[in-house]
């Protein structure tokens, strides 16, 4: 069945397996049947409570199953799911709400007190569902269009502002079919859900599973950030699939956690939402010989467009390529004037097709800087990378991760890439700090092998590799890298611990 003939919508108005888990957590589970009762239930009491189609519906829970089960009606109910970061400052979340502005918003008492009385608020318990409203009127057949908005994602800030990313149904059923077929998911599969839901990877997690009438253990917030809560989750419940971000995998092989027969159930480990090291797939595969690896690539405002299935390891690569194009992805290669480039030109990386974005919210400029002129249904990721011969899709960096130091433009992620082709490094992640703006000083944060590599076998190993420009004043070692909601690396945090590293020195 393709997008065009059905979405998320409408499968979460199927015939549910009461026999069958749909959500499980630490401390409880859910069957379908019930899990179904409570979706229709809230979706049916959202309409009766007077919202419609083009509505926005704020949740703002700690991730749980309470959290499922409202995005999870929002999109059987038609009206557009916003699912809120609830560890965000109270000053962040409330200009997020007044951008969006919701005509409902669900969250706890304990932030009710923090935001503006003049949104319509109700408050739940996050790890029990049955605390949402419910009416017990049916809900009857979906009949919202599929090209109309389903959800508003707020960018990770990795570029300024968040900005509201508007999905259509379409745009997250188009993902979820190629997801489905290039992965072969079945109801059979046990999903592992690690991402917020704010985060786009969550998209597979929760919605997929739901749409195939597979299972998804839910890891809360505190749990993602400990390997042994992880390791937990994929032994007990025997997880096939799991998504997460590099980050999250080098804290796993690093602390060993794969040891012992964790993951052995793995069909699939997906990775997604930075750069993965050649390293890290090298010991990936050691840890996990029977399991699948894929890079997956894609910004929030497309999800993933392009993917790389991890075969033999090349060692003379530092990172691993992001793949060959999804089937919904026309994948151009373009120069800042827009014209596209031939096979193994440098520029930037556009896509247009079906799982392109709506737009940003209530943005419509920065709508349409974000298109290729003249395509409607295009982003332009603000990524650069080339094809190689074999059709395949190189990463060579962000747009908003270059600086200018010494006279020089840089990509931060050359020198990052460089580092971990060292072999030295489990991670890399280049700063600059420029406390003294006639002297901006670009400092390598990493996590070493072990402890007898020294900063100044680093900087011997880049300086054969690297343009003197762009070799780092400093190689700041830590134990850990501080990390996003979402999963990534905090370069807001880790900059600041690079600048307090350099005032002590």
């Amino acid at each position: 069945m393709s997008p065009d003939e059905t979405c998320i919508g409408q499968y979460l108005l199927r015939h549910p397996d009461p026999d069958t888990t749909a959500l499980s957590w630490t401390g409880g589970q859910i069957d379908q049947s019930a899990l179904h009762d409570r979706v229709t239930g809230l979706a049916s009491w959202l309409f009766d409570a007077g919202l419609r189609h083009g509505d926005r519906v704020a949740v703002l829970l700690p991730k749980g199953p309470t959290a499922a089960t409202a995005l999870l009606a929002c999109l059987a109910a038609g009206v557009i799911a916003v699912p809120c970061d609830f560890h965000a400052p109270a000053a962040r979340t409330t200009d997020l709400l007044s951008e969006v502005t919701p005509g409902l918003v669900i969250t706890t008492d304990e932030r009710r007190a923090d935001l503006p009385r003049t949104l319509r608020l109700i408050a739940v318990t996050p790890d029990d569902p049955a605390t949402l409203p419910h009416s017990p009127r049916p809900l009857g057949r979906f009949d919202r269009p599929v090209d109309t908005a389903a959800l508003i994602l707020p960018t990770s800030g990795s570029t300024g502002t968040p900005k509201g990313v508007v999905l259509s149904y379409r745009n997250v059923t188009t993902f979820l079919h190629w997801a489905v077929a290039h992965f072969a998911l079945t109801r059979a599969d046990r999903f592992l859900s690690i991402a917020p839901f704010h985060f786009d990877l969550s998209t597979l997690d929760l919605l997929g599973s739901q749409m195939i009438g597979a299972s998804v253990h839910l890891l809360g917030e505190v749990e993602t950030r400990f390997p042994g809560a992880i390791a937990k989750a994929l032994q007990e419940r025997r997880i096939t699939i799991a998504y997460t971000v590099p980050t999250v995998l080098t804290m796993m092989t690093t602390l060993k956690a794969f040891s012992g027969g964790v993951g052995a159930d793995l069909r699939w480990l997906l990775s997604a939402g930075e750069v993965l090291p050649t390293a890290l797939v090298t010991s990936l595969k050691s840890a996990l010989p029977d399991t699948r690896i894929a890079n997956l690539y894609g910004p929030t405002e497309t999800n993933v467009i392009s993917c790389h299935i991890a075969g033999p390891v090349d060692p003379s690569l530092p990172t691993t390529p992001i793949g060959l194009p999804c089937a919904h992805s026309r994948i151009t290669i373009r120069d800042p004037d827009g014209v596209a480039l031939p096979v193994g030109a440098e520029g930037e990386i556009c896509v247009h097709g079906p799982s392109v974005m709506l737009g940003y919210w209530n943005r419509p400029r920065a709508t349409q800087d974000a298109r290729v002129a003249g395509k409607g249904d295009s982003y332009r990721t603000g990524d650069f990378g080339r094809f190689t011969p074999d059709g395949s899709l190189t990463f060579l960096g962000r747009r908003d991760h270059q600086v200018k130091i010494r006279g020089h433009r840089l990509e931060l992620a050359e020198v990052e890439s460089q580092a971990l082709a060292t072999g030295l490094l489990q991670a890399a992640c280049a700063v600059l700090i420029e406390t003294d703006p006639q002297r901006p000083k670009l400092v390598l944060c990493a996590i070493a092998c072990d402890d007898t590599i020294n900063p100044n076998a680093i900087k011997a190993s880049l300086a054969t590799h690297l343009p003197r420009h762009a070799l780092p004043d400093t190689v700041f070692f830590v134990p850990s890298f501080p990390f996003t909601s979402s999963g990534k690396i905090d370069r807001n945090a880790l900059r600041q611990r690079a600048t307090d590293h350099l005032e002590r020195d």
